[in-house]
């Protein structure tokens, strides 16, 4: 992943990452344009999330 910026002297930058520092980038970035982790999952994968997380609940409040 490349990107461009420009640093604290507004002077433009290009810089290049890899791994799992450009998927940090790419998640923060992401997060800037309103967009987060389970927007990226099919609707079937979100489903079975949030029926996990429904159990989660119920289970807490019988405690």
């Amino acid at each position: 992943m490349t990107i461009k910026y420009q640093n604290s002297e507004f002077k433009e930058q290009n810089r290049t990452y890899h791994g799992y520092t450009a998927r940090i980038i790419q998640h923060e970035f992401e997060h800037t344009q309103g967009k987060l982790y389970i927007d990226h999952l099919s609707p079937l994968r979100r489903q079975l999330i949030k029926n996990k997380l429904v159990r989660i609940i119920k289970e807490n409040r019988r405690k």
